[in-house]
């Protein structure tokens, strides 16, 4: 895409087989990545201390993107040299440099997620790009989140069961959703400070009755900040149609990386109530899924 010279517009685009730019996933023939899709906005700190909005108006939806300015935020003299932006856009958030790094406050990571098929929900999956100076208008966006891809199937013979919500929650009470700063610099990946009086140790997925069935796994995935479960993490899977309609599994150590989609072995609901602990693979952040398949930090997004 060339890049734009008009100063209400900006350029978004993803670097081949970088992990960046993402919005909704998306598999082909084994690569995971995520593109841009219609309606999706983002907040430009245009070298002020709070941010203007700005809409996808054109480009495929894909990697590659354009968007204008949409709303403009309240005016303040210029107090860095650079262009930073966060999908997706919210209202509150505040912008600061010190020592060439760029600190993005108020910004909000959802306890509550709607489930999307085969993909994390709608504006859940953060991301933050940075120019080397204003006059830069192409944003080049590196993923602020990770994800957890969970697979669930019915017991043998099973064909009522229909997924209400599922719940995770870290076993050291980890901080996964609420509010957080997102620090960026040159060169470097994001980084996601929690706010301890603000941050929570649950999220939730919301399911439309999503029907499990005894023949095809299904997949809930769950969009998380950068996490060290150092004891592992729990989830409560809640459904209906079903005698037992609750199901709770655990994890040992675990790892959610930026970029990376960690995916668990296939839990059968129904079978039994108290599923046995999920197995780790030989190393720290290692993964083994129920086909001998070691994911080691999970599967990259953008490979």
């Amino acid at each position: 895409m060339e890049e734009s010279h008009d100063d209400a517009t900006f350029a978004a685009t993803v670097e081949s087989f970088e992990a960046e730019t993402k919005t909704v996933l998306v598999e082909d023939h084994g690569r995971h990545y995520t593109g841009w899709t219609t309606g999706d906005g983002i907040a430009v700190f245009q070298g002020n201390t709070f941010a203007d909005k700005f809409g996808y108006v054109s480009g495929k939806e894909g990697n590659d993107a354009a968007f204008s300015l949409v709303e403009a935020a309240t005016t303040s003299e210029h107090t860095f040299t650079a262009n930073v932006a966060l999908y997706p856009y919210m209202s509150d958030l505040e912008c600061k440099e010190e020592n060439e790094v760029f600190e993005i406050s108020n910004v909000l990571f959802p306890s509550v997620q709607e489930y999307l098929e085969n993909s994390f929900a709608e504006e859940s999956f953060l991301m933050v790009a940075l120019t080397s100076e204003l006059k830069d208008r192409m944003l080049h966006f590196k993923n602020v989140s990770g994800a957890l891809r969970l697979k669930v199937k019915a017991a043998e013979d099973i064909d009522t069961v229909y997924v209400n919500k599922i719940v995770l929650t870290g076993r050291n009470e980890e901080l996964i959703a609420g509010k957080a700063s997102v620090k960026i610099s040159e060169g470097n990946d994001p980084i996601v400070v929690m706010e301890q009086n603000s941050a929570q140790t649950q999220i939730t997925l919301n399911c439309p009755k999503v029907h499990l069935t005894d023949s095809t796994v299904t997949e809930f995935i769950i969009a998380l900040p950068e996490t060290r479960f150092d004891y592992g993490f729990k989830v409560s899977i809640y459904a209906e149609g079903i005698e037992e309609p609750y199901t709770r599994i655990s994890t040992d150590k675990q790892r959610i990386k930026r970029s990376r989609i960690l995916t668990m072995p296939s839990i059968t609901f129904g079978e039994h109530v108290d599923q046995p602990d999920l197995p780790v693979g030989p190393q720290e952040g290692d993964y083994i899924d129920e086909y001998n398949e070691n994911h080691r930090q999970g599967i990259k997004i953008g490979e």
